[in-house]
């Protein structure tokens, strides 16, 4: 053991410089974090180059850390007869421990240390940063395994150069072969991840990984053990069979395996009072290729009707279950695609507001247009009518013979619908001052500026908001920078018992994701209290028309809705003569 030691001090004082650099990158990275969360004003240029400069020190990080892969291994090398450490006491077993032992505190532990005190800053806990370590040691997996193996088969900085740049050339055409966008189903209907909605394609690229690791880690290890280069290459070949043989084998019609289609429903069943139906018959597309592995497609449209206008319903896959009169079953697991954001409605309850007056109402935009077109309606009747979270369209995968049983031999179909029953809350809520902030439990957000405009007449604020976004290798969301939207926010004044939304609607935003860390600067833009300056207000230029507010602001405070889930539902559809017709992109067999 001692011997394993010495030589893991040994390569650590020989790469002490380089691990200082790259250390010295981490903190770079975390610099442009700070100067963003910071930051009092922030433009387009400036977040540009505030975006540019973190790519570069992400992808000068990545390549460094690659490189010190080859340089931990070209000190020993496992290729030729010029190595000392044969001549040595040493085994190749306890050469590969030591060389592991090495990586693991370099690729390991050195990150965490170093990222330590900026998920501190940013709020983290024990728990977040417990998660966000293992995201740490994920993303170093790929770079630090495919750097043990062609390290540990050149022998070389030329022929590792070399193999890097010939192993990036075929992952790229392996990666336009096997992860294209499947079939043209999705295409034609304006849904290129809908299969992809479930984190489906991620997971395949998981397994993928995790499957190319396991056989890279063998291929090193008979390296390590018997030197024999020849061997090590055909292991190599075999293993690079066996992954594209499963990313061929695997069909393109992906699933999600995180939940058995067959599990009963699970959650408290919704009030009766609630339907939920299809809305007409579903359609099916047909790919023209027959050899397609996922060659049919079934969509349609799910509604619901009756429940609390208030209420808001976020919800998981469904799960479909076809019956046929001969005793056939057929079961699949789809995607909802559709508006999973609250209303400004929804989100409005939970604030102190008051209903808008008829004549506050016909001067909004909205108004004016349907007045224009002849179809003027009330506010509440505008507002509360027909959310947009009461409409989803369902897409499923189904084998070809099923899909095309289903045109002439309609099954009975049963649809299994279970999420969460979601309510709006106000919180938190902070004076609306510049500086004024909030954070808990790893995210939080700051008033970055406050200003009135006098000429738009018009409160002008910028918010940054960071959260936790965790997931490395493992996570099918991760790198997703979503936070929340314009509309979460609202300025309150308790005084009077009403508050304003934001007008702003997505026009000025930045984000950025830094280890673990997901970052956005938002610039709203508030006219006046919602029940005198209702939603779209009528605008010339870009500025309001209408009287000023400004006084209303003064005693103001900034909050943010959020949806917290109340709890759960489930809801079998039953649907006794399952009819399908064949899209227009599709021909009847």
């Amino acid at each position: 053991m001692r011997l394993t030691w010495h030589i893991v001090l040994k390569d650590l004082t020989r790469l002490r410089l380089p691990m200082v650099f790259w250390a010295a990158l981490f903190l770079s990275e975390f610099a442009v974090g700070v100067r963003f969360l910071n930051a009092g004003a922030m433009s387009y240029p400036s977040f540009g180059s505030l975006q540019i400069l973190d790519m570069l020190l992400y992808g000068l990080r990545v390549a460094i850390g690659y490189l010190l892969v080859a340089a931990l291994l070209f000190d020993d090398p496992l290729v030729g007869s010029t190595a000392f450490w044969p001549t040595r006491p040493i085994s190749g077993s306890r050469l590969m421990g030591a060389k592991l032992l090495t990586c693991l505190l370099i690729f390991g532990l050195l990150p965490i240390l170093v990222t330590l005190a900026w998920w501190l800053y940013c709020g983290y806990g024990i728990p977040l940063i417990w998660q966000a370590s293992l995201d740490s040691v994920g993303s170093q997996a790929i770079p630090v395994a495919l750097g043990l193996l062609i390290a540990a088969l050149t022998g070389s900085a030329a022929r590792f150069l070399v193999w890097t740049l010939l192993v990036a050339a075929a992952v790229g055409i392996s990666f336009v072969t096997f992860v294209k966008p499947p079939g043209t189903h999705l295409f034609f209907h304006g849904m290129d991840v809908v299969v992809d909605s479930s984190g489906a394609t991620f997971a395949r690229l998981q397994t993928l990984c995790i499957l190319a690791i396991a056989g890279w880690s063998m291929v090193v290890a008979h390296q390590f053990f018997t030197r024999r280069l020849v061997r090590s290459l055909a292991l190599l070949i075999l293993v690079t069979g066996l992954v594209c043989a499963e990313a061929a084998w695997w069909p393109l019609a992906l699933k999600d395996r995180s939940r058995d289609v067959t599990a009963s429903a699970v959650g408290a069943a919704l009030d009766d009072r609630v339907s939920i139906h299809t809305s007409k018959d579903a359609s099916l597309h047909i790919e023209q290729d027959p050899g397609m592995a996922s060659g049919t497609v079934v969509f349609g449209t799910v509604e619901v009707e009756g429940a609390p206008i208030e209420s808001l319903m976020r919800y998981d896959k469904p799960a479909f279950e076809w019956h046929w009169a001969d005793g056939t079953n057929s079961r699949a697991q789809g995607a909802l695609v559709g508006s999973a954001y609250a209303t400004l409605y929804q989100l409005q309850a939970a604030t102190p507001h008051k209903e808008p007056s008829a004549s506050a109402w016909e001067q909004s935009a909205s108004y004016k247009l349907m007045l224009r077109d002849g179809k003027p309606v009330a506010y509440q009747d505008f507002i509360k009518e027909n959310p947009s979270n009461r409409v989803w369209d369902y897409y499923v995968e189904v084998p070809r013979p099923d899909g095309i049983r289903m045109l002439t031999d309609p099954p009975s179909c049963t649809i299994v619908l279970q999420g969460d029953l979601l309510q709006p809350e106000l919180s938190p809520e902070i004076p609306l001052v510049r500086g004024n902030g909030w954070a808990a439990k790893g995210e939080g957000f700051r008033i970055a500026s406050r200003k009135w405009n006098e000429s738009r007449k018009m409160l002008e604020v910028s918010v940054v908001e960071h959260r936790a976004s965790i997931g490395g290798l493992f996570s099918a969301y991760s790198y997703s920078n979503w936070l929340n939207a314009e509309n979460t926010y609202f300025t309150v004044n308790r005084r009077l018992g009403e508050s304003a939304a934001s007008v702003s609607f997505n026009g000025f935003n930045f984000s950025i994701r830094i280890a673990t860390v997901a970052i956005a600067w938002r610039r709203l833009e508030f006219v006046g209290p919602s029940n005198r300056v209702t939603l779209f207000p009528v605008r010339e230029y870009g500025n309001w028309m209408g009287p000023s507010y400004e006084d209303w602001f003064a005693d103001a405070s900034l909050g943010r809705v959020v949806e917290t889930v109340t709890g759960r539902f489930s809801r079998k559809v039953t649907i006794d003569r399952f009819s399908v017709a064949p899209d227009i992109f599709s021909k009847a067999p």
